[in-house]
């Protein structure tokens, strides 16, 4: 199904006496499909929970398009069905969990980035203490 979006240049005046402007270009936009019922999410989640499992957990880094396909048995039509509903997004040459997906996980699974990097820190400088210490001796 497509829809046309139209924007009009619009310049109004605020309250406070400033002008704000909107504009948009006229494009057509494909809308994307939306599973209609939540059995239907969730079996296809669980169909492809080693693709989704495997791109969590290398969400700090990129993961290839090669690499992707194996976990779906090289089927183009399924990394295409997943990016067209969302739930995947795809850059040249490389495939990551689309942001909702991503942040849900992250959210529900108590992840935090900075978490670990704040553990790293902390441990390399554990490192440089110790490493002093036994430089004195």
């Amino acid at each position: 199904m497509l829809h046309y979006l139209t924007h009009t240049r619009e310049t109004r005046q605020d309250f406070g006496g400033e002008k704000s402007t909107f504009h948009a270009d006229s494009r057509m936009v494909k809308s994307m499909p939306k599973y209609e019922k939540i059995e239907t999410l969730l079996t296809e989640l669980h169909q492809h929970r080693r693709l989704f499992s495997a791109l969590f957990e290398r969400r700090m880094t990129e993961v290839s398009e090669e690499a992707v396909f194996e976990l779906i048995d090289g089927d183009p039509d399924k990394l295409e069905r997943l990016r067209a509903y969302g739930l995947l997004v795809r850059t040249p040459g490389h495939i990551k969990l689309a942001d909702q997906l991503h942040d849900f996980f992250s959210e529900y699974m108590e992840v935090d980035e900075t978490v670990h990097v704040l553990f790293i820190q902390e441990n390399l400088d554990e490192i440089r203490k110790l490493t002093g210490y036994w430089l004195k001796d």
